[in-house]
């Protein structure tokens, strides 16, 4: 119940990690076992807390929150406690940790140069450090081989296209140019998007606009008006074509 975002799988899928604004400024951690056979457990508040987005197998949270000098990446560790800990104590903004299924490298967003792009530092430990996109780039996510990097470029306001680097571990890290993957309107959210498991296919969450009304219909004529789909009984459905497909 509530005004809750954000939800994390945690890495067993038995539980979902989510965030909810508590008090002024505070945003709370909670989570709640996935089959709702328990209550919700209150995790951690932080002030200026965005969001978590990665969960890692030994208990580690990380999380996206603001501090003295900005926008900075925390971790939290659900085993033992204590305060949370920056990632990178930098000056500039970074956001959105993305980290390598081997779990020695991390992606992330950067304003490091000015523009909100991608960035690999070392991980657990940031020391190292290579530029994956330029002019652009947001929402990074790890092939399941974690041979590529995807990440979002909005190249104008109808239009966001989705790019891989390739990044080669032998002898030392090196990420290669980006490659264009495809163009698909995602209304500036890029965030809303994962990576299957099988790494041949994705999921996204994007607006739905419906045709502009004519005039004289209760709308601007020209004017996008958003349509919003409720479904319901939705894995019903789905088991049902998934079936007739079967057959």
């Amino acid at each position: 119940d509530g005004d809750n975002r954000s939800p994390l799988w945690s890495p067993d899928g038995k539980r979902v990690l989510f965030s909810r604004r508590t008090t002024g400024s505070t945003t709370g951690l909670f989570i709640k076992p996935a089959d709702n056979s328990g209550p919700e457990k209150s995790v951690l508040s932080h002030p200026h807390l965005r969001n978590a987005s990665a969960w890692l197998r030994d208990g580690t949270i990380l999380f996206t929150a603001g501090g003295p000098t900005g926008q900075d990446i925390f971790s939290y560790s659900l085993s033992g406690g204590g305060a949370p800990k920056p990632f990178v104590d930098a000056r500039w903004n970074e956001a959105d940790i993305a980290v390598s299924p081997d779990g020695k490298l991390a992606a992330l967003t950067s304003s490091e140069t000015g523009s909100l792009d991608i960035w690999i530092r070392d991980f657990p430990v940031a020391q190292g450090k290579w530029q994956v996109s330029s002019s652009g780039g947001q929402a990074a996510r790890w092939s399941p081989d974690g041979r590529y990097v995807y990440f979002w470029k909005t190249l104008s306001l109808s239009g966001d296209s989705l790019f891989r680097a390739r990044v080669d571990r032998t002898p030392g890290v090196v990420v290669r140019a980006p490659e264009f993957v495809l163009s698909m309107g995602i209304s500036g959210s890029p965030w809303n998007w994962d990576l299957h498991p099988d790494g041949k296919r994705f999921i996204a969450a994007i607006a739905d606009l419906a045709p502009p009304p004519p005039a004289g219909a209760g709308g601007t004529a020209g004017a996008p008006a958003s349509r919003y789909l409720v479904v319901q009984n939705w894995f019903t459905e789905l088991k049902a074509l998934s079936a007739k497909a079967k057959k």
